[in-house]
């Protein structure tokens, strides 16, 4: 019996000691164990606090801080709110995981994080000089970590304090994101949008060859609409990321887009969009400047289409490849087979100049033109809108205010076809009294259209155009403006009038529609209106 109450003795004795020593290492002393742990529990919050708040302008509160022995830290209704008073972000719970016992006035030390139910706030706004952003979110990052307010000269612009340097304090090996959401305002009184179900883990560690960075792995995904995977480097301390893959492949489709908030779902059934995308990029970021990061990014579309109304844009395949380095955005090419044909698309966008000024050259070759007509399947007859086109074109504007910059050139050709669909042209022959009744097998696909036309900022000004059917030949001049408005002048006439005239000469049209009669259609496109303006005067 003696041994074994010696041996209990010498347990108790032992878990006494045991429980001495952890008292005095994490801070607590004989005063009593509840008022030595709200002073630790205030101390990590303080350390909490100076981590975040040395690094970023929204500055971080909390409600409440619970701390679970011996490594578990649970702080609820966490905010942080932008110097304007902007909130914008706020979580239910972070649950900070640390890699050691935390003891008062030594530097705590974390290795997971968790965060419970976070929403980010995008608020849009337009600030005075006319540039767009976020509200509280620019910047979001302090310019100088541990100095005061972005902005602030007077502030300390001095070294961080080490208890709050983040390659001192951080041992991460896991960050997860529970039920995340984003919240989106685009300030014009339009009803905000919220992508919710968020869900994901990164897994981390410190590389072991390269101080101060940390290895990244993300797998994440959103319901059966998308999935993302991303592998890199990122440094604590300077605050670049070097992305050695990112991956974002989608399926988009009546069923997957349940996922996305009302108005995208909206959105994406009226156009009626489908198909898949892939994107993959790579490059190195500095986050304190995005612009001066350097990427190369590649987008695929397949089996892609876009409805509207009774026009359709099917995409077989596309491919786009881009590059940002030096504040620009180029993309070297976008090749779309679509339509039968294939459409090519290069520019450029200088995103750090004045203005952000871009550039924009296009071609189109062999596109069919009747597969924008979704009805053609079920239409008896011959389409009203058919043959191949050709065109090319260039512009130029600036993304601060795309529409009142915009300046272009484009020349279009159209052959074997038929354009029943152009604004006036119906009304015009009704005018001239002259039938329009269909004809069949190749007799129908007779039309031609050559236009050459400039771009600016209220619509698309033509310059010289000649249009040729089986009934009807005109030339003219005009603008169709982007609000759908019409103001052309068309000379023109009967086709078996001009054939009596010319003996069969083609090739002097355009010699006698000059002196034909004019016609000025104006109206919208939806609703022409024809007017004679005989001789050529008037109008």
């Amino acid at each position: 019996m003696k041994p074994v109450v010696i041996a209990l003795g010498l347990g108790f004795l032992l878990i006494g000691i045991i429980g001495v020593v952890l008292l005095r290492t994490t801070g607590i002393g004989i005063g009593g164990l509840s008022g030595a742990t709200n002073r630790l529990e205030d101390w990590i919050g303080s350390q909490v606090v100076g981590i975040t708040n040395s690094y970023l302008v929204p500055q971080i509160t909390y409600d409440a801080l619970d701390y679970q022995a011996p490594g578990t830290v649970v702080l609820s209704g966490v905010s942080f709110t932008a110097p304007d008073g902007t909130d914008v972000f706020d979580l239910g719970e972070l649950t900070i995981t640390l890699a050691e016992v935390p003891a008062i006035g030594e530097p705590i030390h974390i290795e997971r994080l968790v965060f419970d139910r976070p929403t980010l706030r995008l608020i849009r706004e337009v600030r005075a000089d006319g540039s767009v952003g976020f509200k509280g979110l620019s910047p979001i990052v302090k310019a100088t970590p541990g100095s005061g307010a972005a902005g602030d000269e007077a502030a300390d612009e001095g070294a961080i304090e080490d208890n709050f340097k983040l390659s001192t304090v951080l041992q991460l090996r896991q960050i997860d994101l529970i039920e995340g959401a984003v919240f989106y305002d685009h300030g014009d009184g339009s009803p905000p949008m919220t992508i919710a179900g968020l869900t994901t883990t990164i897994n981390a560690h410190p590389d072991e060859t390269h101080a101060g960075w940390y290895t990244l792995d993300v797998e994440s995904d959103l319901g059966p609409l998308a999935a993302m995977t991303l592998a890199g480097l990122v440094n604590l301390d300077t605050f670049v990321a070097r992305i050695d893959s990112f991956t974002l492949s989608g399926h988009l489709s009546a069923e997957s887009a349940g996922v996305l908030p009302p108005q995208l779902q909206t959105l994406a059934a009226e156009y009626e969009l489908a198909g898949q995308i892939d994107l993959a990029g790579s490059g190195e970021v500095p986050l304190l400047d995005p612009l001066g990061a350097e990427l190369d990014v590649t987008v695929a579309l397949a089996d892609f289409r876009v409805v509207s109304g009774e026009y359709q844009v099917p995409i077989r395949a596309a491919r786009a490849e881009a590059s940002l380095a030096g504040g620009v955005v180029r993309l070297s090419a976008l090749i779309a087979e679509m339509l039968g044909g294939e459409v090519r698309l290069t520019g450029e966008a200088r995103l750090a100049e004045m203005g952000r000024p871009t550039s924009a050259a296009w071609t189109v070759e062999g596109v069919e033109v009747h597969e924008l007509l979704r009805t053609n399947a079920q239409a008896e007859g011959p389409p009203k809108l058919a043959g191949k086109l050709r065109a090319h074109g260039v512009l130029t504007t600036h993304l601060d205010d795309a529409r009142h910059t915009l300046d272009g050139t484009g020349k279009l050709h159209l052959r074997e076809g038929r354009v029943l669909v152009l604004p006036g042209l119906t009304q015009l022959a009704s005018v001239m009294r002259v039938a329009t009744a269909a004809k069949t097998g190749e007799e129908a696909f007779t039309h031609t259209v050559d236009a050459e036309f400039t771009l600016g900022p209220t619509g698309v000004e033509v310059t010289s155009s000649e249009v040729t059917t089986e009934f009807l030949v005109a030339r003219g001049t005009g603008t169709i403006g982007f609000d759908g408005s019409l103001d052309l002048a068309i000379n023109g006439g009967p086709m078996e009038k001009l054939q009596s005239m010319l003996g069969g000469l083609g090739d002097a049209l355009g010699a006698v529609t000059d002196r034909l009669v004019k016609y000025r259609i104006r109206g919208t496109i939806e609703e022409p209106e024809v007017s004679v303006a005989p001789l050529g005067s008037g109008g």
